[in-house]
């Protein structure tokens, strides 16, 4: 029997669609906040901003212990337990708020960096609390596939932030004052998701609570995707903050600038694995057709978009950092060799969910290992005399192990491979395009970049990345929700 129905089938496009649309201007968004720093207050001060802010998504990491995905399966399999699982959620979060605020300061005072960067430290500390709570929110839109909601409330949040950034810039602020802009920017995210979820989340608490765990079963439940998470953000975050201990604020600069582009892809394909969650979470077991069509129909878009943007961010390089001024345009090989880098992030960021969804979670922390040794010894290893390129190479090596780990694990729980044919096709048709573009010398241009695209898009069809039956099927729909929109 197929759960997949034209219903279901739409709700997935559609919050897939709220997502990458909503993640993509908040990653402009924050595009512009990096370019009013560099520009205003130069790199080194970038560099040192983006050290406190790898520190906060480290930590933020640890504030979600892996307990979203665990509540979100949980909530799709039997919705009748809802009020235990968010009163539980709660409680969870306001313990591991307090105790990734002091581990956050305690670090920074560890590391032995100036005053000024322990007091930013203690305002973004103040940020994480904010972060748990709206970690409860998004449990519970993402178990209705309503994920469109905290995305608009994040977009919000950012857009908050935005003048406060300009106008402290413009003011000579220092770090303290840009870090409790990006706190104020939190703040807002948390009270639009509690202004938008009123309703359902009272109807949950008002519910009975029935099979309570209790909040010490979540913990235990959590705990290998929780440790395997802050390990993940130890993984992602810790380039910016071991370039500036290992060689200098500037160079850290020079990755931070480059990273906030590139993570463009990785945020996409993260909102597309978010999307699919829920979606596969319900079908395994019931319907595995349903589970293999989904799983492999999202691992093409996925490679088909990552492609794409590693191959735009390699053609307008030049471009690209040449907005965010003259300083910055000496990273043109850093920003090309982060761009395969990201292509690969979009991969491990869909393959990664799969093996929870699977019932694999207990294989979560052993599976973060191989990555993790990998990037801190060739970061040790490279950064001291490479600087931002030796980060770069140390990215790209550590990815590989990952995804290879990751993916012959998920094999081995769901019995059927990936469409890796897509990953073959998409790199193909990739290269093509920009070698066709550097042969008529339209390299670091926007034009270029168009181009680029108009080639992807035909070879990418031509070649079936994407299978035309599943396009087909996707432009029925949305040419049968339109009509119905109009006849209302």
């Amino acid at each position: 029997m197929s759960f997949l129905n034209d219903d279901l089938i739409w709700k997935i496009f559609e919050n897939a669609a709220s997502q990458i649309a909503g993640r993509l201007l908040i990653s402009v968004l924050r595009f512009f906040i990096i370019f009013i720093i560099v520009r205003q207050s130069g790199v080194e001060m970038a560099g040192n901003y983006g050290v406190i802010l790898g520190l906060i998504l480290l930590f933020e990491s640890a504030v979600d212990f892996g307990m979203t995905d665990i509540v979100v399966r949980r909530l799709c399999q039997n919705s009748s337990h809802a009020s235990g699982l968010i009163k539980n959620l709660i409680r969870a979060k306001c313990i591991l708020a307090f105790v990734s605020a002091s581990a956050l300061t305690a670090t920074i005072f560890i590391l032995n960096y100036p005053p000024e960067m322990l007091l930013a430290g203690i305002i973004a500390s103040i940020g994480l609390s904010f972060f748990g709570g709206i970690l409860v929110f998004r449990s519970i839109f993402r178990s209705q596939l309503k994920m469109g909601r905290e995305v608009m409330a994040e977009l919000l949040g950012t857009l908050v932030s935005l003048p406060l950034f300009w106008l402290a810039t413009h003011m000579e602020a220092g770090l303290i004052v840009l870090v409790g802009c990006y706190v104020c920017s939190r703040l807002a995210y948390l009270l639009l998701c509690l202004l938008w979820s009123t309703k359902e989340l009272s109807e949950i608490l008002e519910k009975p609570v029935t099979n309570d765990a209790g909040t010490r079963r979540l913990f235990t439940d959590a705990l290998p995707i929780g440790v395997s998470d802050l390990v993940i953000g130890v993984y992602v975050t810790i380039d910016t903050l071991l370039i500036s201990v290992l060689h200098n604020p500037v160079e850290a600069g020079l990755f931070f600038g480059s990273i906030r582009f590139i993570s463009i892809i990785g945020i996409i394909a993260k909102a597309l694995a978010d999307t699919a969650y829920p979606v596969l979470s319900s079908f395994w077991e019931k319907s595995m057709t349903d589970f293999y069509f989904t799983m492999n129909s999202g691992f093409g878009v996925v490679a088909f978009i990552g492609g794409g943007g590693m191959m735009i961010l390699y053609i307008t390089a030049g471009f690209l950092l040449g907005l965010m001024g003259p300083e910055m345009k000496q990273a043109e090989d850093l920003f090309r060799l982060l761009s395969f880098y990201a292509f690969l992030r979009a991969l491990s960021a869909y393959i990664g969910p799969l093996i929870i969804v699977s019932g694999g979670k207990r294989y979560a922390t052993i599976l973060t290992v191989p990555p993790i040794v990998t990037k801190v010894t060739f970061l040790f290893l490279l950064v001291p005399e490479y600087g931002a390129v030796g980060a770069a190479y140390s990215c790209i090596l550590s990815e590989l192990v990952n995804i290879l780990s990751t993916s012959i694990t998920s094999w081995l729980l769901i019995k059927k491979h990936l469409y890796w044919l897509a990953v073959l096709k998409v790199a193909m048709v990739a290269v093509i395009a920009i070698v066709a573009v550097s042969q008529i010398n339209m390299l670091d241009t926007i034009l270029g970049g168009g181009l680029a695209v108009i080639i992807y898009i035909i070879l990418g069809y031509l070649f079936e990345v994407i299978p035309m039956r599943h396009t087909r099927k996707l432009i029925m729909l949305c040419k049968l929700r339109f009509s119905d929109a109009i006849e209302k």
